[in-house]
């Protein structure tokens, strides 16, 4: 024997409400979290030009000095002395 219970029309879209505002904030947690690996990716970025930058900064003056010193040094004469 099967019972049929029926619901109040008040409670069933009360249900209804219920399962959307779950849906709703389980594709806002997803939005949340690709927001997230966005950001970190950006994060990454940044930190990948920020380290790109310092190095080309050092090479810079490393190139700087080496030309300096170059410039200023007496470079031996290698050859026939006489």
């Amino acid at each position: 024997m099967y019972v049929c219970i029926q619901t109040h029309p008040h409670i069933h879209r009360q249900l209804d409400t219920l399962h959307t505002y779950i849906t709703s904030i389980k594709r806002t947690k997803k939005m949340v979290q690709k927001f997230e690996i966005c950001i970190n990716i950006l994060k990454m970025g940044v930190e990948f030009v920020m380290v790109f930058l310092e190095d080309m900064k050092i090479a810079i003056h490393q190139t700087n000095n080496q030309q300096s010193i170059s410039s200023t040094s007496q470079t031996p004469y290698i050859g026939l002395l006489p």
